[in-house]
């Protein structure tokens, strides 16, 4: 679990260089509802015109008020409500706000998210997005971080303990003593004591998890303009192999599900942005990046590690990359080795193209973006022995690809 400062220092790594790649913050107004301890909303404010936090914990608002003191910051505040009176704040914030213009109630910019609708009953989670589109300004977006992902074997957030956000309630419950955390364990014990009503309560606000499910119902899928798959969010957001497992599955069952599925609901936790309804972010929105399916049907003498990450096992071995769709643009996660690690690669079409890491002593996984002229549906690319590749994405011209 994330201390204050490191999620104040990702938020200011990774998510205000991926929200500026939608949405410049300069001169925004941003709402961050369930704003916690202020860590989120005090980063934003270093880039942000205006920041407003509403939570209902009075507890973690008074935190938020002391650092936001404490750093002598001025374009940001915090109060604690009743979840209508945090609704109520934001509505009359959005009417009185002046922006760039001077005018008053142009909206939200940035209706921020942060680690909060996996605490809210499935009525609350509907209702704050819908209430979000309300509020925005014509070209504001709603972003999303940090909500795990139920449909994910692992769970990293609530019980730290795998499968169990895919348990119903009343097993979930049975089951709390033999789990991991034990916070956790003592809060449900606690609260089983008071009834339960008390027991169902806790058990929801300490977090389920959310699916792509919500956002259908919700009516947003069509308007997703940012994802967890960006190179932005990638150094805070490791791929982990089961999420490729899950956007391999959600790929082939595509006829199956809603379509076209954003990418964004196959990760262990789920950031994406949301452009307002015909705002012109979504109109003009770039191409999204996709995760290949990390097959080796086409490839000679590459394999799988102990990790399921792809390693070329000799100096003539050979990766074939086969996309559902062309591209013009490649993401590789590359887990080099010591020394000079040079992957050289070509497109069907002929093209060819290089990657050049200097040193991979330190065995971090970096991330290179490649760009052909043409788009290409197969790529070619040889390695050194040794040298590992943990991810592949493309970006998807066509978004029901």
């Amino acid at each position: 679990m994330f201390e204050w400062q490191d999620r104040f220092d990702i938020t200011r790594k990774c998510f205000v260089p991926w929200i500026e790649s939608a949405h410049p913050l300069r001169d925004a107004f941003v709402v961050e509802f369930g704003c916690g301890t202020g860590s989120v909303g005090l980063a934003l404010a270093s880039h942000a015109r205006r920041v407003l936090g509403v939570d209902i914990d009075a507890g973690s608002v008074g935190v938020a008020e002391h650092k936001r003191a404490e750093r002598s910051v001025r374009n940001a505040a915090f109060s604690a409500h009743t979840f209508e009176g945090c609704l109520a704040a934001v509505r009359e914030a959005s009417r009185t706000d002046r922006g760039e213009s001077g005018r008053a109630g142009c909206g939200v910019d940035v209706f921020m998210l942060y680690a909060v609708l996996e605490h809210m009953t499935l009525d609350e989670r509907l209702r704050i997005l819908g209430f979000a589109d309300s509020v925005l300004a014509p070209d504001g977006v709603i972003v999303i971080c940090e909500s795990p992902n139920r449909l994910l074997w692992g769970d990293y957030h609530t019980s730290q303990t795998p499968f169990n956000l895919q348990l119903p309630e009343d097993v979930s419950l049975r089951y709390t003593s033999r789990l991991k955390r034990r916070a956790y364990i003592e809060a449900i014990e606690a609260s089983r004591a008071l009834g339960p009503e008390a027991e169902h309560e806790a058990f929801v606000r300490w977090g389920r998890g959310i699916s792509y499910h919500e956002f259908e119902l919700a009516g947003v899928f069509d308007r997703i303009i940012g994802s967890n798959w960006d190179p932005e969010l990638l150094p805070c957001r490791h791929v982990e192999r089961e999420e490729l497992m899950l956007a391999r599955h959600l790929s082939r069952h595509a006829a199956e599900l809603p379509t076209p599925m954003p990418a964004c609901f196959s990760r262990c936790y789920i950031d994406c942005i949301i452009g307002a309804p015909g705002g012109r972010r979504v109109r003009e929105r770039k191409p999204e990046w996709r995760p290949w399916s990390m097959h080796t049907n086409y490839s000679n003498s590459v394999g799988y590690t102990e990790w399921d990450t792809l390693v070329f096992q000799r100096d003539d071995s050979l990766l074939s990359i086969r996309l559902p769709v062309p591209a013009r643009r490649l993401l590789l996660g590359i887990e080099p080795l010591a020394g000079a690690n040079d992957l050289a690669l070509r497109a069907d079409h002929g093209e060819l193209a290089a990657v050049r890491i200097a040193d991979g002593a330190d065995r971090v996984t970096r991330h290179e973006t490649v760009v052909f002229e043409r788009p290409a549906s197969e790529i070619q690319v040889r390695a050194r022995s040794g040298v590992g590749i943990s991810f592949v994405a493309y970006q998807a011209m066509d978004r029901s690809a």
